[in-house]
């Protein structure tokens, strides 16, 4: 093989290269579907007794828990609903209530 065929043939497989890749975060990769967001408590309280609740990554979910056990277990809550997401997603690269 000559000197052009090599660099014609590195030039395709290049092209292949990309164009698979592109393919594979397009199918498999990120996309603001793959996101999950849910929802966390933000304060000692639930939000079904006074507390406040936010959407949240699911990887970031453990970091709300570590804030949660450092609540005191004497902790008076009042009896007031405050509870507002149902549901949360992902949108605009956030995660927001839905």
């Amino acid at each position: 093989m000559d000197k052009k065929g090599f660099v014609g043939l590195i030039v395709v497989l290049g092209v292949l290269l990309v164009v698979g890749f592109f393919w594979f975060i397009g199918e498999k990769g990120f996309n603001e579907e793959n996101v999950e967001c849910v929802k966390v408590r933000t304060t000692c309280c639930p939000c079904n007794m006074g507390g406040k609740e936010k959407c949240v990554l699911a990887s970031e979910v453990k970091e709300y828990e570590v804030n949660l056990s450092e609540c005191p277990e004497d902790l008076v809550c009042l009896a007031v609903y405050s509870c507002e997401i149902e549901s949360c997603g992902y949108i605009d690269g956030k995660c927001v209530a839905r």
